[in-house]
C-alpha cells in the first residue's frame, strides 16, 4: 500500500491570494461558498483545512461549499435561532412595565394618518422609572439605546406635544358661562341628547371622514333613532 503525502502549503504568489480573497468578498451565500470550494479543489487539493490555512476562510464554510458543489443543493442556515434574542422576548414583564409607563403619556395621531402613538416620555426617563417605580435592578434593565429601540418596535414615537395657547377675548367668560348653563339645563332634561365633539383637530365631514364605513353610519343612525324615541 502506498501513501500519498499531502502538502501543508501551496505555492501561490501573495498577489494572487490577495486577488482571490478580494473576489470572495464580493460574493455572499451559496455563491461565495461555491467559489471557495472551486479554489479549494483547484489549488488546495480540495482540503478545507489547507484552504483555511492559505486564504483565512472558515474550513466549515469551505466544506459546506464542497458538498453544495458536489450535490447541487443549497443549504439554508437557521438564522432565526442565532444571535441574541430581543430584551422584550427574554423578559416578558419588561414589555408590560414599559407599556404601563408610556401609555399614560401617549396620544394617537389626531389626523389618524398612521397607527403610531406619540409620546412625551423619553427612553432615558423610561429607564429611570423602571428602576425607581417598577423595582427593576439596574443591572437587569437594558441600556437607554435598547429601550429606545423597544419603544420603536412597540409603536411609540417621541414627539413634543405642544398644548394650544388660545387667545382669550373679552367675551370668553360669558361664552363659557353660557355653555355651563346650557349644559346644566340639558343634563336635567330627559328628552335632550348631549353630543361631545372634539374640535381641536380639523377633519373632513361626511360618510368617509377618517375612514368611517357602513358600521359607523349605522351606529350614528342608531343613536339618532334612540334619541328620537326618547323625545317622542
Amino acid at each position: 500500500m502506498s501513501l500519498i503525502a499531502m502538502s501543508t502549503s501551496v505555492a501561490i504568489p501573495q498577489e494572487a491570494k490577495d486577488v482571490i480573497k478580494f473576489a470572495a468578498k464580493q460574493l455572499t451565500g451559496m455563491k461565495k461558498r461555491i467559489f471557495m470550494a472551486e479554489v479549494s479543489k483547484k489549488l488546495c487539493y480540495e482540503s478545507p483545512r489547507l484552504t483555511e490555512s492559505e486564504f483565512g476562510w472558515s474550513r466549515k464554510s469551505v466544506e459546506l461549499g464542497i458538498n453544495e458543489l458536489r450535490t447541487g443543493f443549497e443549504c439554508f442556515g437557521h438564522y432565526e435561532v442565532c444571535g441574541k434574542r430581543r430584551s422584550e422576548i427574554n423578559l416578558p414583564q419588561l414589555e408590560q412595565d414599559i407599556r404601563s409607563l408610556v401609555e399614560p403619556e401617549s396620544q394617537a395621531d389626531p389626523q389618524m394618518k398612521n397607527t403610531l402613538a406619540y409620546t412625551r416620555i423619553t427612553a432615558k426617563a423610561v429607564h429611570r422609572k423602571l428602576i425607581e417605580e417598577k423595582g427593576w435592578a439596574e443591572d437587569q434593565v437594558p441600556k437607554v439605546r435598547t429601550i429606545n429601540d423597544i419603544l420603536n418596535r412597540l409603536g411609540y414615537k417621541l414627539r413634543r406635544v405642544q398644548k394650544p395657547n388660545p387667545k382669550k377675548v373679552p367675551e370668553t367668560d360669558a361664552i363659557f358661562e353660557n355653555v355651563h348653563r346650557i349644559n346644566e339645563e340639558a343634563k336635567n332634561n330627559k328628552k335632550a341628547l348631549r353630543v361631545s365633539i372634539d374640535c381641536k383637530a380639523t377633519v373632513n365631514l361626511g360618510d368617509f371622514s377618517r375612514g368611517v364605513n357602513l358600521v359607523g353610519r349605522l351606529l350614528l343612525k342608531h343613536l339618532i333613532m334612540t334619541w328620537l324615541r326618547r323625545v317622542n
